[in-house]
């Protein structure tokens, strides 16, 4: 199966979701990236994916590694954004 080439993906929990600003961050990405998919984890996908791995890795240090594999096996390149980012470019 080929890959398809990039995605981006970011991660914020349910209730941070306007905290952290996340609808700036997507709308500047697709203001200058339309054509590359951008996946926004929530709590529910966080939960479904954190039942794969041991209690020990349920921290917010490993969560964005984790998120990203979810994608690995679609996309050759897989690009974590911060919420909170504002995308100003190409």
């Amino acid at each position: 199966m080929k890959k398809e080439k990039i995605a981006f993906c970011t991660t914020v929990s349910d209730d941070k979701v306007v905290y952290f600003g996340t609808f700036k961050m997507i709308t500047s990405f697709y203001k200058f990236h339309s054509d590359i998919p951008l996946y926004v984890f929530t709590d529910k996908d966080v939960r479904k994916e954190l039942v794969k791995y041991p209690s020990n890795v349920h921290s917010f240090y490993y969560l964005n590694p984790i998120m990203s594999k979810t994608l690995a096996d679609k996309y050759e390149k897989v690009v974590y954004i911060d919420a909170g980012s504002i995308v100003t470019g190409k």
